[in-house]
C-alpha cells in the first residue's frame, strides 16, 4: 500500500505548500491580500450621478442709444481693438435712435429675482422718461408694461433740466418682485435729485420724503427690504451748529401705503472729512439693518446695526454707487460676507464677535482671479438660508456659472456646480437673482463692438431646479440648528453591543424594511483603509467574510437635495473599541482638477467598553437620522475620556455645529489603536483619514486652501478641547513614555499643526473653553503649571500678526493671564504700545427719532402732571418758607459769606471747572502721531470677560487635567473635579476693569507699578478722566457729600442756637443724601470682594454712620453732645476733602503725605521712644514741686500732662519750668533736651525728608495713576448707568491716543534702560538684532584693547631706549 502525496500551491504566487497546513490556498497574508484587490479592481469603480443644468438664454433688442449707464466697468473680451466701456459716459456709443429724436441716456433696473427688469432713458427734446418693463418667462422676453413721463420745466422738476436739456442726468432705479412698482432716482449732480414711485399701467405720482417737500437735496443711498415690505433712504449729512456731530437721517417707508414708518439718525464725529453712507442688504425692518461708513482717510468701513446697537470696523472699500453689490448680511444679522474687488474669494466675519481680520477666508472655485484686460467681470449673488446656516455664492460671467453652497459654521463645502453656457459677442452678466418659480435668473446685454454694429440687447438667462436643489439644502440644515424633537422621531433600528472574552459583537435588535443594501465597494474600501493597510487578517479565513465581520452596516441613505448621492454609515470593531462613521464618496470639482473623495466623519469611537454593553440605536425623522449610544453596564473600565451614559449624534458626514464638542474623543484616539490579536499599531488609520481630524490640520497633505472646503475650518471656540489635544499629544508629548508610536507621522503632524494660535473666535457662554487661550490657561491652572499659557505668549511676542488677528480672545483673556504669569503681561503691555492700525475711529451714535420724540412727549406730560398736582405746589411753599427763616439768621449767612468772599477763588474755579464737560483737546503738533491700541473692546462692557476659576482640585498631568476639563464641558460628572464652582462675575465688567483688578492684586508693588508705567496706559486712564469720570464723579458722589456736609453743619448750628424746627428740616434733607449714599456704599460692600482692605472705605463708612446718628437724634428730639457734633462734623469734612484725590495735585500730595510716613515711621518711632524717656526726669524731678508763681500749676504732676509738655517742648516752648529755672538738674535737662531732641533728632527729620522727598514725588505720580485707575473702576461700575455703559463715544471698541515725538522718545528710552525680567520680552528680529549690536560691541572693544596693548608696548620701548640713553 503506497502514501498519495496531495501537492498544494499559492493561488497567487504558485509557491509549493505542501508541507504547511493551511486552510486557503495562499501562502502569506501578502498573497492574499493582493489577489483580493486584484479581483475587487476589477468592478471598484463608484457611479456618480451628476445632475445636469440647462441655460435657457432669450436675447431682446431694446434700442439704439448713445451713452450707456450700467453696473460696473464693462470689457469686451471679443473686440479686436480692446477699449474700456467707462460707467459713467461712453461716446463710441453714439448712434441714431430715429431721424427725429436727438441721443437718450440708458440704464436698466432689475427686481430682486431678475424676473423682471426696466429699461430707462431720458429723450432730451422734451425732456421724457421713457420705461419699459419687461417680464422674462422660460420661451420669451415680454413686455409686462411701459410708459412715457415727461418732464415738464416747472417748479417741480426743473431742479434736474439744466438749460441745454438733459445735461449730465442720470438715472437710476429700483424694481420691486411683482413688476409692477418702480421707484426712479433722477439727479443731474450731487447737491439734489428727484423721486418718482411710478405704477403698472403707467400711473405714476411724484413721491419725496413728507418732512421735505419743496427741498432740494441728495439722497445717498435707496434699498427694497427684503421682503420688500419697507424702502429705506439714506439722506444727505447734517452738521450741526457746533459743527461737532454729522448726522445722516435714515427713513424707513412702508410699500403698501407709502408712509413714514421709521426713521433713525446716524451720529458721527464730524472730522471734515468726505464720508460715504451705504445700506447693506439684505435688510430686516425688525431683525437687523446695517450700514457702512466709510471715509476717505481710512481704508477700512465702520459697520452700524441700527437696531442691535452692533459696531464693528471692517476692511471693507469698495461702496461706489455704480459698483456691483460686494457685501451681504444674513437675516438675523450675525453673519456678514464680503467679495474682494480682485480676488477669487470671499472673506467673513462674524458679527456676534467681530474680528480686526476677516474671521474666514475661503476660495470660490471656478472663479478666477479678475484682472482689468484678462477676463469678464463677474457679478455675484450671494444668500444665506433663513438661520443663516447656509450661505450660497453665486458667480457668473460671459461663459461660466458657478454655484458653491457651503456650511456658514465652518465653510466645509456641501456641493459645487459649475455650468458652462454658450456665449455671445459682446455679453457681459449685469446682475444675478433667483427666484422659485424660474431658479437661477441672469440678467445680461450684448454691448455693440463698434458703433456702426448695432443696437444693444439684453440677454435673461434661466437655469430651472438650482432655486430647489439650494433650499433642499438650506432648510436640511437649519432643521438641525434649530433642533429636533424626540417626539417627531420614530426609531429606525438598533443593535446590542457586547464584548466579552477580549471581542466585540454586534447584534441586531430591530432591523427596518426600508434600510437599503450593504455597498460592497464603500465597505472594502474602508475595510482596507482600516486593517489590510494594517496586514491585520488571518491568512487562514476569507477576506470576504472577515470584511463582513469587522466593518458592520448600519444604514445607507441619500440626502434630500442630491439624491443620487449615498451616504454610508459602519461600525467598525476591534478589541474592545468601536468605532461608527459615516462614508460618502464624492467627486470634487476645480481643487485643483477633478478627483474623488472617501468622505469620512467620525461620528462615535470608544475604547472603554471592555467588559460592558451599549444600544445603538438609529431614529429617523423626515430626512434626517440620528444616532444614540446608551451605555447598559455603570462599571465601566476608564481610560482617557470618558462618554456620557447617553449620547446623540446627527448622522452626517458634514462637520455641523451640534455635534462639534465629540470631535476630541476622535483626536484622543487618533494616536494609536489594538486592532483584533492584539495588533497594536499606530496612528488610527480610520481617524487620520477622515474630516474630524484632517479638519484641524487642512495643510496635511493638501494643496493650497482646498483643505478648507472639504473638512471644514476649526476656528471656532467650540473646538478648543480638541485643539489643546491634538497640541499636547503631538507637540507637547512625553517622547520617553510614547516612543511605541509611529514618529514619522507625529512629526509631519507636529511640523504642520500651527491652528493652535488661530484663536479669534470667543464665547462668553462657555467658562471652560471660551477660546483656546483660555483653555489652556485652565489647564495650567489646574496642573500647577504655566507652561500652555508662556507658549501663546510667546507667539504673540513674536507676532504683530497673530495678536491683530486674536485681539478679541487676547482682550478678554489678558486679565486672567496676569494672574498667571504678570510679568509676561507686563512685557506684553509693553510690547503692543505705539502700534499703527487702519481703523475708522468715528464715534457713531443711532438714534431713533420716532422713539426720542415719543420719551419727550412722555416727560413733558409727566412734568405737566406733577406741576400742576397740589402736593407739588405745597411742598414748594414749604422750601420757600425755610429758605426765607435761614435767610433771616445771622449766623447762616455769615458762613455763606465766608464761603462767597473768604475762600479761595482759584480753588473754586477748578473744583466747577472739573465739573465742566471736558473733550480732549490735546494741542496738535507736527510731530503728534496717532497711535492705536490693539485690543479690540478692550474698554467695552458688551461681553462676559474670562475670569479664571480656583480649582479645588490639582492634578499633576495636563493631559489629565483636559481630559477631566472635557468631561465636565460635556455634563459628564467626573470624580475629580465634580464640584467646581464656575467663576462669579460681577454685574458690570470690562477688560480694562478686570486687568485693572488683577494688577492691584499682585503682591509685588514695583512690578505692579511697573504697569502704569505704560504710555498707552496713562494716555488711557487720562483720556477716561476728561471724557466723563471727573464729571460723573462730581455730579454723583462729591455733590451728595458736599451736601450732606453742609446739611451736617446748619443741622449743629441749629441745636446749638436752640433752633430744633429748623435743625429737623435739614436733617430730612440730609436723610435723603445719607440714604443714597449708604446705597451706593452698600452696593460696593456687597460686590467688591476686596472692600475692607481699603483705609478709605473705613472712612467713608465711619461718616455716613456718624450723618445717620446725628439725623436720628435730630429728628426723635434728642440733641447731641456739642463734642458729638465737632468731631463728626471734622471727619465728615475730612472724608470729603479725600474725595479729592481724583484731582492731580491734591491726588499726588495725599500720597507723598502717606510715603513720607511710611518712609520716616521708624524713626518717628525712636523720637517718641526718647521722648517718653525724657518725660521721666521732668516727672520724678518735680512731680511733688509746688510752683512759686501763683498763676501757674505744676504740670509735671501725672505722666500724661509731662508726655504734653514735652511735645511743647518740640516747639522751645519752656513755659513750664520757669519756676524752677535756678535748679541745675533743670537747667542740664533743658540743655540735654535742646542738643539730642531739637537740633540732632529734628536735624535728622529734616534731612530724612529731603532724601525721600525726590523719590516719593516721582513714585507718587505713578501712584496717583494706580489710584485713579481703581476710581475709574468704581465710577464705571457704581456710578454709571448700564446706558451709559453702552454708550459708543464713552467706551469705544479701538481705543487711539496721540503721542508726541518728544514722549515716543520718553518711552523707547525707558523700555531700553528696563532689564529683560522675561524670555519672551523680544521678537525674534529685535533678538537677532540686539545680538548683533552686542557682537558689534564685543569686537569693537577687542579691538580698542589691542590699540591699547599696541600703545603700552611703544610706550615700554621708548622708556627703554631713555634709560640706555642716561645710562
Amino acid at each position: 500500500m503506497s502514501l498519495e502525496v496531495n501537492e498544494k500551491t499559492c493561488k497567487r504566487c504558485g509557491k509549493n505548500m505542501s508541507g504547511e497546513l493551511h486552510s486557503t490556498l495562499y501562502c502569506s497574508r501578502v498573497c492574499q491580500k493582493e489577489d483580493w484587490k486584484c479581483s475587487k479592481n476589477e468592478n471598484n469603480e463608484i457611479d456618480f450621478d451628476e445632475p445636469s443644468y440647462t441655460v435657457i438664454s432669450r436675447p431682446q433688442e431694446i434700442m439704439l442709444v448713445g451713452r450707456v449707464k450700467p453696473k460696473g466697468t464693462l470689457l469686451n473680451s471679443d473686440m479686436v481693438n480692446q477699449k474700456l466701456f467707462d460707467t459713467y459716459l461712453n461716446t463710441s456709443l453714439e448712434v441714431k435712435l430715429c431721424s427725429h429724436v436727438n441721443p437718450s441716456t440708458l440704464s436698466f433696473a432689475t427686481s430682486a429675482s431678475n424676473e423682471y427688469f426696466a429699461s430707462l432713458y431720458v429723450m432730451q427734446d422734451s425732456p421724457t422718461v421713457k420705461i419699459t418693463v419687461y417680464q422674462f418667462k422660460l420661451d420669451q422676453i415680454c413686455i409686462n408694461w411701459q410708459g412715457d413721463f415727461p418732464l415738464s420745466v416747472d417748479e417741480k422738476y426743473v431742479a434736474v433740466v439744466d438749460t441745454d436739456g438733459v445735461g449730465k442726468l442720470e438715472l437710476e432705479g429700483s424694481l420691486m418682485n411683482d413688476g409692477e412698482t418702480l421707484f426712479l432716482h433722477i439727479s443731474s449732480d450731487y447737491s439734489h435729485c428727484l423721486h418718482l414711485l411710478i405704477k403698472d399701467k403707467g400711473s405714476s405720482m411724484t413721491w419725496v420724503h413728507p418732512e421735505r417737500k419743496g427741498q432740494q437735496f441728495k439722497c445717498r443711498d435707496y434699498q427694497f427690504s427684503d421682503d420688500e415690505r419697507y424702502f429705506f433712504i439714506v439722506g444727505t449729512e447734517e452738521v450741526n451748529t457746533a459743527r461737532t456731530i454729522e448726522s445722516y437721517p435714515i427713513e424707513a417707508y412702508s410699500t403698501t401705503n407709502w408712509e413714514l414708518v421709521k426713521k433713525w439718525s446716524v451720529e458721527c464725529d464730524y472730522k471734515r472729512t468726505v464720508t460715504n453712507v451705504k445700506l447693506l442688504g439684505p435688510l430686516y425692518f425688525d431683525k437687523s439693518i446695517y450700514v457702512a461708513i466709510k471715509s476717505d482717510h481710512s481704508e477700512r468701513s465702520l459697520i452700524q446695526d441700527l437696531i442691535n446697537d452692533v459696531t464693528i470696523t471692517l476692511p471693507i472699500q469698495d461702496f461706489n454707487y455704480n459698483s456691483s453689490r460686494r457685501v451681504w448680511v444674513s437675516k438675523g444679522g450675525n453673519n456678514l460676507v464680503a467679495l474682494p474687488t480682485k480676488k477669487g474669494s470671499l472673506n467673513y466675519w462674524d458679527l456676534t464677535n467681530p474680528t480686526y481680520h476677516p474671521f474666514q477666508e475661503c476660495t470660490l472655485l471656478g472663479v478666477e482671479s479678475e484682472q482689468d484686460i484678462v477676463t469678464s467681470k463677474h457679478e455675484y449673488l450671494c444668500r444665506f438660508s433663513p438661520n443663516g446656516e447656509v450661505i450660497t455664492v453665486i458667480s457668473a460671467n460671459d461663459r461660466l456659472i458657478n454655484i458653491q453652497i457651503m456650511l456658514t459654521w465652518n465653510f466645509q463645502i456641501i456641493d459645487h456646480i459649475s455650468i458652462d453656457y454658450s456665449t455671445f459677442n459682446g455679453y457681459q452678466v449685469l446682475s444675478v437673482g433667483m427666484s422659485e418659480s424660474s431658479g437661477l435668473l441672469i440678467f445680461g446685454a450684448i454691448f455693440p463692438p463698434y458703433p456702426s454694429a448695432g443696437a444693444i440687447r439684453v440677454v435673461a438667462s434661466s437655469v430651472p431646479g438650482i432655486y430647489d436643489y439650494v433650499s433642499k439644502a438650506e432648510k436640511y440644515f437649519d432643521t438641525i440648528s434649530k433642533g429636533i424633537s424626540a417626539v417627531d422621531c420614530e426609531l429606525f433600528a438598533s443593535w446590542e453591543v457586547m464584548a466579552a472574552y477580549n471581542k466585540l459583537s454586534v447584534t441586531p435588535k430591530s432591523t427596518s424594511p426600508d434600510q437599503s443594501p450593504v455597498n460592497d465597494i464603500v465597505r472594502d474600501n474602508v475595510y482596507e483603509l482600516m486593517f489590510l493597510s494594517n496586514n491585520c487578517y488571518d491568512p487562514g479565513t476569507s477576506l470576504e467574510s472577515d470584511a463582513a465581520e469587522k466593518v458592520i452596516h448600519l444604514l445607507s441613505f441619500s440626502y434630500p437635495w442630491n439624491e443620487a448621492c449615498k451616504v454610508h454609515v459602519f461600525a467598525v470593531k476591534c478589541n474592545h473599541t468601536l468605532t461608527i462613521i459615516a462614508v460618502r464618496f464624492v467627486k470634487r470639482h476645480g481643487m485643483p482638477g477633478d478627483f474623488t473623495e472617501m468622505c469620512i466623519r467620525i461620528l462615535y469611537t470608544d475604547h472603554n467598553i471592555f467588559g460592558s454593553s451599549l444600544t445603538l440605536e438609529i431614529a429617523k425623522c423626515k430626512d434626517h437620522y440620528f444616532l444614540t449610544i446608551e451605555h447598559k453596564s455603570e462599571l465601566r473600565t476608564y481610560s482617557g475620556i470618558l462618554h456620557a451614559t447617553k449620547t446623540s449624534i446627527v448622522i452626517t458626514d458634514f462637520n455641523i455645529k451640534c455635534d462639534a464638542k465629540y470631535d476630541i474623543f476622535a483626536i484622543s484616539d487618533s494616536r494609536n489603536i489594538t486592532l483584533p490579536n492584539d495588533w497594536f499599531v499606530s496612528p488610527n488609520n480610520i481617524i487620520t483619514s477622515s474630516s474630524t481630524f484632517c479638519g484641524y490640520i487642512p495643510n496635511f497633505g493638501q494643496d493650497g486652501n482646498n483643505g478648507l472646503l472639504r473638512f471644514g475650518s476649526r476656528k471656532r471656540s467650540v473646538y478648543s478641547a480638541p485643539k489643546l489635544e491634538i497640541w499636547l499629544i503631538y507637540n507637547h508629548r512625553d517622547r520617553e513614555s510614547d516612543n511605541v508610536l509611529d514618529e514619522q507621522f507625529i512629526n509631519i503632524v507636529s511640523n504642520n499643526y500651527d491652528s493652535i494660535f488661530e484663536d479669534m473666535n470667543y464665547d462668553n457662554n462657555d467658562w471652560l473653553f471660551p477660546c483656546v487661550f483660555a483653555g489652556a490657561m485652565n489647564v495650567d491652572a489646574i496642573s500647577n503649571s504655566n507652561l500652555l499659557t508662556d507658549e501663546f505668549l510667546k507667539q504673540y511676542h513674536q507676532s504683530k500678526e497673530l495678536v491683530m488677528k486674536n485681539t478679541m480672545t487676547i482682550t478678554y483673556c489678558i486679565s486672567a493671564v496676569c494672574r498667571i504669569q504678570p510679568t509676561g503681561v507686563r512685557s506684553f503691555l509693553n510690547y503692543i504700545a505705539l502700534w499703527d492700525m487702519d481703523v475708522e475711529d468715528r464715534i457713531v451714535n443711532v438714534r431713533s427719532i420716532d422713539e426720542s420724540k415719543k420719551n419727550e412727549n412722555f416727560i413733558k406730560k409727566k412734568f405737566e402732571i406733577i406741576r400742576e398736582s397740589d402736593k407739588f405746589i405745597e411742598i414748594t411753599n414749604f422750601i420757600r418758607k425755610i429758605l426765607k427763616n435761614i435767610s433771616k439768621n445771622e449766623t447762616l449767612m455769615g458762613i455763606v459769606n465766608f464761603i462767597r468772599w473768604r475762600l479761595n477763588p482759584s480753588l473754586l474755579y477748578d473744583m466747577f471747572s472739573l465739573m465742566k464737560y471736558q473733550r480732549s483737546n490735546q494741542t496738535t503738533y507736527s510731530t503728534v502721531t496717532k497711535y492705536t491700541l490693539p485690543l479690540a473692546g478692550f474698554c467695552s462692557y458688551k461681553n462676559e470677560v474670562f475670569k479664571l476659576p480656583k480649582w479645588n482640585y490639582k492634578l499633576d498631568s495636563r493631559h489629565n487635567s483636559l481630559h477631566q476639563m472635557a468631561m465636565l464641558s460635556l455634563g459628564q460628572v467626573t470624580t475629580l473635579i465634580s464640584n467646581q464652582a464656575k467663576p462669579h462675575h460681577s454685574f458690570a465688567e470690562s477688560p480694562f476693569s478686570c486687568l485693572i483688578d488683577e494688577i492691584l492684586d499682585i503682591k509685588d508693588e514695583d512690578l505692579m507699578l511697573d504697569f502704569f508705567e505704560i504710555i498707552w496706559l496713562k494716555k488711557l486712564l487720562n483720556w477716561k478722566l476728561d471724557t466723563f469720570a471727573k464729571r460723573r464723579y462730581l455730579e454723583r458722589l462729591l455733590i451728595p457729600m458736599l451736601i450732606n456736609l453742609l446739611m451736617h453743619l446748619l443741622s449743629g448750628i441749629l441745636m446749638t442756637q436752640g433752633n430744633v424746627y429748623g435743625a429737623k428740616v435739614t436733617a430730612s434733607l440730609q436723610l435723603i443724601v445719607i440714604i443714597y449714599l449708604g446705597l451706593h456704599e452698600s452696593i460696593q460692600l456687597a460686590t467688591r470682594p476686596k472692600y475692607w482692605k481699603s483705609f478709605i472705605n473705613y472712612i467713608d463708612l465711619t461718616a455716613i454712620i456718624l450723618a445717620f446718628i446725628m439725623i436720628i437724634r435730630v429728628l426723635s428730639d434728642k440733641p447731641p453732645s456739642g463734642e458729638f457734633i465737632g468731631f463728626s462734623t471734622a471727619i465728615i469734612w475730612a472724608d470729603m476733602i479725600l474725595q479729592f484725590r481724583f484731582y492731580k495735585p491734591v491726588g499726588v500730595l495725599l500720597i507723598v503725605l502717606k510715603d513720607m510716613v511710611k518712609e520716616i515711621f521708624g524713626f518717628l518711632i525712636l523720637l517718641t521712644t526718647l521722648l517718653f524717656g525724657f518725660a521721666f526726669m521732668p516727672f520724678f524731678i518735680l512731680r511733688n514741686e509746688t510752683s512759686n508763681s501763683d498763676s501757674k500749676t505744676n504740670s509735671f504732676v501725672n505722666f500724661g500732662s509731662a508726655l504734653v509738655e514735652m511735645i511743647k517742648f518740640l516747639g522751645n516752648d519752656f513755659d513750664s519750668l520757669k519756676p524752677w529755672d535756678d535748679r541745675a538738674s533743670i537747667q542740664f535737662f533743658r540743655i540735654l533736651f535742646i542738643i539730642l531732641i531739637s537740633l540732632l533728632f529734628l536735624s535728622m527729620l529734616i534731612v530724612l525728608l529731603n532724601l525721600h522727598v525726590k523719590s516719593i514725588t516721582k513714585k507718587g505720580q505713578i501712584k496717583w495713576l494706580k489710584q485713579v485707575s481703581e476710581m475709574i473702576v468704581d465710577i464705571e461700575k457704581y456710578l454709571l448707568t448700564p446706558w451709559e455703559r453702552n454708550r459708543v463715544d464713552w467706551f469705544p471698541t479701538w481705543f487711539t491716543y496721540n503721542v508726541t515725538e518728544a514722549e515716543s522718545a520718553e518711552w523707547e528710552k525707558m523700555i531700553e534702560l528696563k532689564e529683560k525680567e522675561w524670555p519672551f520680552n523680544e521678537s525674534k528680529d529685535s533678538k537677532d538684532s540686539k545680538d548683533d549690536k552686542t557682537k558689534n560691541k564685543i569686537e569693537t572693544l577687542e579691538q580698542s584693547l589691542d590699540e591699547i596693548k599696541l600703545i603700552l608696548e611703544q610706550l615700554r620701548v621708548e622708556a627703554r631706549e631713555k634709560n640706555e640713553n642716561h645710562s
